[in-house]
C-alpha cells in the first residue's frame, strides 16, 4: 500500500495513504485503461524488471520470448511519426517508443544512456 510522509509525526514516520480493502486501488477503475492503472507489489515489480533484464526469463522459466522483449525495447516509431508527435517538443530527438516503453535512442545528458528503457507513469513509477 502506498505510504506518504506528511511530516506531521516524528521525522521519518509514515502513514497509510491508500488503505487496503477500501482505497482507490482496491477495486477496478470506473473507466479501465490499457495504458494506466497497474497496481502491483514491490516484489512483483522487481520480478518483472528482472524478467525484462533477463530477456524474458524469470528464474528458470521463460515468461516472454526473447524476440518479444527485443521488440518491446526497440524503437517502433518512424521518423514521420516522431515529427508529428505532440508529446513534448524535442522529446523524440533522443527517444523512441517500443511496446509500452520509452527508449533512449541518442545520447542526452538528461535522459541517460542509449538503450535505457522505462516510462514515468501517472504516479511516477518508472
Amino acid at each position: 500500500m502506498p505510504l506518504r510522509d506528511h511530516g506531521r509525526k516524528q521525522a521519518g514516520a509514515l502513514e497509510v495513504y491508500d488503505a487496503a480493502g477500501g482505497g482507490q486501488w482496491s477495486r477496478p477503475p470506473a473507466s479501465p485503461s490499457g495504458g494506466a492503472g497497474l497496481v502491483s507489489t514491490v516484489d512483483d515489480y522487481l520480478a518483472f524488471g528482472q524478467m525484462m533484464l533477463s530477456k524474458g526469463k524469470h528464474a528458470s522459466e521463460r515468461v516472454l520470448s526473447r524476440p518479444s522483449v527485443e521488440t518491446m525495447t526497440t524503437d517502433q516509431l518512424t521518423p514521420d511519426q516522431k515529427a508529428v508527435s505532440g508529446l513534448v517538443a524535442g522529446y523524440f530527438d533522443s527517444h523512441g517508443w517500443g511496446f509500452g516503453l520509452s527508449i533512449i535512442t541518442r545520447p542526452d545528458s538528461v535522459a541517460g544512456p542509449v538503450g535505457k528503457v522505462g516510462w514515468d507513469g501517472g504516479l511516477v513509477t518508472y
